[in-house]
């Protein structure tokens, strides 16, 4: 891999290179240098957010990281991405530049759908993609997101529409993920055997459900098998997932569709899983809005426009993903209620 012709080393080809190494108490901290590093691009994906959510422990990957970048000869480069809350400047001693990215510029978005479709060896989809998007200001308004472009490309490629409401395109990036319909058969038939994909959609609405009640983005994996998911199979009780440890249930979502993921540690050691970015508050709507038939929609809406006045901020992309799968005069007066007029 390369960038601007510059050769790229990620961290974990690193580790494995042999040189002068720091091992911490936990091994996440293990740093490797290399000293004959010459005219390569280095890149350590999001250390100071998902490795130990410590302050201490993301000022020693600083330090270390800054030891790596001084140590080897001129002509390196060294990327470093975080999440915006995990980075305080910890890098700035070091000489590191700090840079937000933002959302994408027009020609942006041409770009990135034309370096997706040459690594897909689908050279024929780009004018389409370009001009479904020119076409559509709902849909360009989507692909100024760079995850929610690359999801419109394989939407795309898999199905060959792209769906110009979001809740839409969220439902087939989630079934394309889950089913891994881009994967040959034999594959999918691999993964289906042991949980059938309805069931792992289902199971994944339901985590996001229960996270979402509980205010909480990230959730220890071992309260996510303990008690989230034994709790969820209690109403699965004649599915092959109740057949499945909740762990044997997490490594199969996690493998197969990379939506529930392991993102670092808390600050007692204990691994995080959390929704990939976007897919959370659409699954959340999702099981909101299938609850509806065993409870009716009145008591579900009315439980929802609740919790959104109690914390609008934290609702709000939930409400409006759980309102666009309403249709007619449901909608209408649900949205009503969500907006009221002053």
């Amino acid at each position: 891999m390369s960038l601007n012709g510059r050769p790229m080393v990620g961290f974990f080809n690193i580790l494995s290179m042999s040189g002068t190494s720091y091992l911490a108490h936990d091994p996440c901290l293990q740093i490797t240098l290399r000293k004959n590093l010459i005219g390569a691009s280095v890149y350590f994906s999001s250390m100071l957010s998902t490795s130990l959510a410590q302050d201490t422990a993301r000022e020693l990957i600083a330090r270390k990281v800054g030891e790596l970048a001084s140590s080897v000869p001129a002509g390196n480069r060294f990327i470093v991405t975080s999440r915006i809350f995990g980075y305080q400047g910890q890098l700035a001693s070091h000489g590191f530049a700090t840079m937000t990215i933002q959302r994408l510029s027009k020609a942006l978005v041409g770009e990135l759908v034309s370096k997706w479709c040459d690594s897909l060896n689908e050279a024929a989809l780009l004018q389409p993609i370009l001009q479904q998007l020119s076409a559509n200001p709902r849909l360009f308004e989507l692909a100024l997101n760079p995850m929610l472009l690359s999801l419109i490309v394989l939407v795309q490629r898999v199905r060959g529409l792209i769906p110009e409401h979001r809740h839409l395109l969220y439902e087939e990036c989630v079934n394309i993920l889950v089913e891994r319909r881009y994967a040959p058969p034999e594959v999918q038939k691999e993964y289906n055997l042991t949980l059938p994909s309805d069931e792992a959609v289902h199971l994944l609405q339901r985590i996001a459900l229960s996270l979402h009640k509980a205010r909480l983005r990230e959730i220890p994996r071992d309260l996510l098998d303990g008690k989230v998911i034994p709790e969820i199979l209690e109403s699965m009780t004649h599915s092959r997932a109740s057949r499945l440890s909740p762990r044997e249930i997490v490594h199969n979502i996690e493998e197969r569709s990379q939506l529930l993921v392991e993102r670092g540690f808390d600050d007692r050691g204990r691994a995080l899983m959390a929704f990939s970015h976007l897919t959370f508050q659409y699954l959340t709507s999702r099981a909101l809005k299938d609850t509806t038939v065993s409870r009716g929609l009145a008591t579900v809406s009315g439980e929802l426009l609740e919790s959104y006045f109690s914390d609008k901020e934290w609702w709000t992309e939930t409400a409006l993903l759980f309102a666009a799968q309403l249709a007619g005069e449901q909608q209408v007066l649900f949205m009503q209620k969500l907006f009221p007029k002053q």
